[in-house]
């Protein structure tokens, strides 16, 4: 059926149903009404707290379907309740800014192949790490996260698009260490492949204090859930009955105690750039202590993050999020003299190329994303498993899904999406009028409202820039770059003279037609 007949039938149902309607009320009438009377009367006769229809009614309004879901689950089983891919509600996001395009006042740039998309983790670092893009493979642990074959096709996927992956709570693992060329290994507050001689393996290390989804409490899981090769991999005994990453490290109680161990990583691991990663959260503070150690790049997860089946108190109610924390990390690293030698990562419901580079515009270096690469492995798969099981659990360790999930596709459409939003990215700054990724800022965008304004420091929409000096040569730059000319002939001069004007003169000077000033003499040169 072609699609104009689709829709003439449809037109023709709905014809037919309004005529019948109709002359059912015509030749029925009585039967008509007393149907009408029965279907109203219930609703609007019976009190509010018996009426069923309006309590229907009413209840999506008061709470929503997920909030619902959650209540009966925690009274069914009794237990807290957790969930991965973080927070189900949505935060004050990027969609209230909008990119400036480049056009005449500031051109664009030629080419798109002219637009530099490299980044340099840690550049004052011994051993800095170099990545072809700015998009980083977030940490998803083997074992406690996602499955072996879903951490090899992270792995490899990231070693297709020239990019770095994080290994996540579950430490180092050897098969992402051969496979990926650029792997940054997590030193995790469970000790899980934190032994130095695997840590020696690493192109950078990330001490992780906590992410957006859980903060920093302590998250336990079940031993019988982990695999057996992760056991062994990090000496859980047999008798185990369940494994924790701690809410805090050992070793590491301030500023003090982290630059003890990352001056430790720093000369035993050859110079690699050591970093932190925070939660959002009480930025400036945590930083105050974190750059005590004086590390080469710092990770900061907005509480829009994901993560491996986290409690969802944390996930809704803890943190910052990413749009607030970006500026506020990028303005103290900057009122603090540093932020030429340190890196800054965000992560944190960024999904998309938009948002990649309204982060970088804001103040971050590089993002790194977690949610959107699951998505973008298991979306050609979902239907191995669904109905019957949700789509995730072909990435979940220890399930019947896992075992089916084609982890050379899922790397595949990975780096096609980490190459595909580079170019995006590259086309975004082209149209910004700028050579590099990193050239973005907070001059390229505008806030559609005033809170986001304030928030980001970006320009608002609404109303034009604070005017500059009219007449200003066009050398001289405004905001972004942009050139100022005079606006119309903004002063006048008249001159009347007396015969000769070389023997006297007036000189009368008008702005915007108003005579601010007036000059008479002699003068032997013409005036």
């Amino acid at each position: 059926m072609s699609l104009s007949s689709f829709w003439w039938s449809v037109i023709g149902g709905l014809i037919v149903g309004v005529l019948t309607t109709v002359a059912s009320g015509l030749l029925f009438p009585a039967f008509f009404k007393a149907a009408l009377v029965r279907l109203i009367t219930p609703i609007i006769g019976t009190p509010s707290n018996r009426n069923v229809f309006f309590q229907t009614m009413a209840l999506p309004r008061m709470i929503g379907p997920l909030s619902l879901l959650q209540i009966l689950i925690r009274g069914e089983t009794g237990e807290p309740f957790r969930r991965p891919l973080g927070a189900a509600r949505r935060f004050r996001g990027l969609d209230d800014l909008l990119f400036v395009p480049a056009q005449v006042a500031k051109l664009p740039t030629m080419s798109i192949e002219d637009v530099d998309t490299t980044l340099v983790i840690g550049p004052r670092a011994k051993k800095p790490l170099t990545c072809k893009t700015p998009i980083l493979v977030a940490g998803m642990g083997y074992g406690v996260s996602v499955s072996e074959r879903a951490k090899a096709a992270l792995a490899k996927g990231a070693q297709l698009a020239g990019t770095a992956l994080c290994s996540g709570a579950s430490g180092f693992l050897p098969q992402e260490r051969t496979t990926v060329g650029r792997y940054i290994v997590q030193y995790n507050r469970a000790g899980w492949g934190n032994a130095i001689e695997d840590l020696r393996q690493a192109d950078a290390i990330e001490i992780a204090f906590g992410r957006g989804a859980s903060g920093g409490v302590s998250e336990p899981t079940p031993a019988s859930e982990l695999p057996a090769r992760f056991r062994k991999l990090n000496n859980i005994p047999s008798d185990a009955r369940e494994v924790r990453v701690e809410a805090q490290f050992e070793e590491i109680k301030d500023g003090r105690d982290l630059r003890r161990v990352a001056d430790r990583l720093r000369a035993e691991c050859g110079g690699v750039p050591i970093g932190v990663k925070l939660a959002a959260g009480d930025i400036e503070a945590d930083l105050e202590e974190v750059l005590v150690a004086e590390p080469d790049f710092i990770v900061i997860d907005g509480a829009e993050a994901g993560g491996e089946d986290g409690y969802a108190v944390m996930a809704e109610h803890f943190g910052l999020p990413t749009v607030y924390a970006i500026p506020r990390a990028d303005h103290y690293l900057r009122e603090r003299g540093v932020r030429g030698r340190v890196t800054l990562i965000a992560s944190g419901g960024l999904h998309e190329p938009g948002d990649f580079l309204k982060a970088m515009a804001l103040g971050a270096d590089a993002v790194a994303i977690g949610t959107a690469a699951v998505l973008v492995m298991i979306h050609s798969q979902a239907f191995k498993v669904f109905p019957k099981d949700p789509p995730l659990t072909l990435i979940l360790p220890n399930t019947e899904g896992s075992d089916r999930f084609d982890f050379h596709a899922a790397a595949h459409h990975l780096a096609n999406f980490i190459r595909a939003s580079t170019r995006e990215m590259a086309i975004g700054a082209r149209g910004l009028g700028h050579l590099k990724l990193s050239q973005a800022n907070v001059d390229d965008l505008y806030a559609l409202t005033a809170e986001m304004a304030a928030i980001t420091g970006a320009r608002p929409a609404y109303e034009p820039p604070s005017p500059w000096t009219q007449g200003e040569p066009p050398t001289t730059g405004g905001p972004g770059g942009r050139r100022y000319h005079p606006v119309g002939p903004a002063v006048s001069l008249t001159i009347r003279g007396g015969g000769q004007v070389e023997a006297a003169y007036f000189l009368e000077v008008r702005l915007d037609g108003v005579v601010v000033d007036g000059l008479g003499g002699d003068s032997q040169e013409p005036a």
